[in-house]
């Protein structure tokens, strides 16, 4: 049975990812340490260059792009290999009938771009290792929401007189732009597009706009602000922050923005994949 949970240590968070692998031993620990096998299924031309705590692994994107290095910190085989990627660490644990990665992190609104990934890796080790084909890929983006939903990563935050929501989308910003706005311009002093409205959350006109970017508009009691940047995987990390409500009022907020975003992902994984 396929385990996964998503935990905080040291105010850091670690994904743990529990398959089962019913094949010997070594042959597992092989295709966590054979640069050949590795190919097959790791997401990087991975190398360890020296196999012992303290030595080096550099991992391969191809293309032109910059290698990446991290640091072996355990080497104990055929049981435990563990490493740095960059700020990240990757802790593998080989068990009769069982593999365990636990990837610790920073960015814990990323932890559903990094699960979905690891799930498919594993998903095509299983396949190498009974000598099966590489099973047919999953739709990434149902994938990604499934584990937003199971590690509760869209649950809001509160602040004082605030409520933030930040969740990794599936599409990018031109995309995620394109549905909130129905592709109409939008202009400070002008109408809000419903998109970026709340049912009951009355809005004001547009007070900036930065197409693709950011969008920020009044309500009675506060100002809401819409921003997107950069994230994980292949979308844009939006982060909504509604500002000046009452203790009341932002549970109210956090549940209504909550359901919106929720829907607005639904809509987001029915638009084709770009590329």
């Amino acid at each position: 049975m396929n385990i996964q949970s998503l935990d905080s240590d040291l105010g850091r968070s670690v994904l743990r990812m529990e398959r089962p692998l019913p094949h010997p031993v070594h042959a597992v620990w092989r295709a966590l340490t054979d640069r050949a096998v590795l190919a097959r299924w790791f997401p990087a031309d991975l190398r360890i260059d020296d196999p012992m705590p303290g030595g080096k692994v550099v991992f391969d994107f191809g293309a032109g792009e910059r290698a990446m290095i991290g640091m072996v910190t355990d080497f104990e085989p055929p049981r435990l290999l563990a490493y740095t990627w960059e700020g990240d660490h990757l802790r593998w644990q080989v068990r009769p009938g069982a593999l365990t990665l636990a990837h610790t992190f920073d960015d814990r609104a990323g932890a559903a771009s990094f699960a979905a990934g690891w799930h498919t890796c594993l998903r095509i080790l299983a396949a190498e290792l009974a000598g099966l084909p590489a099973p047919e890929a999953e739709d990434t983006a149902e994938l990604h929401d499934a584990f937003v939903n199971e590690f509760g990563l869209d649950e809001p935050e509160f602040g004082p007189g605030s409520v933030r929501l930040e969740r990794q989308l599936t599409r990018s910003a031109e995309l995620v732009w394109r549905e909130l706005t129905a592709g109409l311009q939008v202009r400070a002093d002008g109408p809000v597009p419903a998109g970026f409205t709340c049912g009951p959350i009355p809005a004001g006109n547009v007070a900036e706009v930065e197409p693709e970017r950011r969008l920020l508009y009044y309500t009675p009691d506060g100002t809401v602000a819409w921003e997107l940047g950069e994230g994980t995987g292949q979308g844009a990390r939006l982060v909504l922050t509604h500002s000046g409500t009452s203790a009341a009022g932002r549970e109210l907020a956090a549940s209504a923005w909550r359901e919106h975003l929720r829907r607005l992902a639904d809509r987001l994984r029915r638009l084709p994949a770009e590329g």
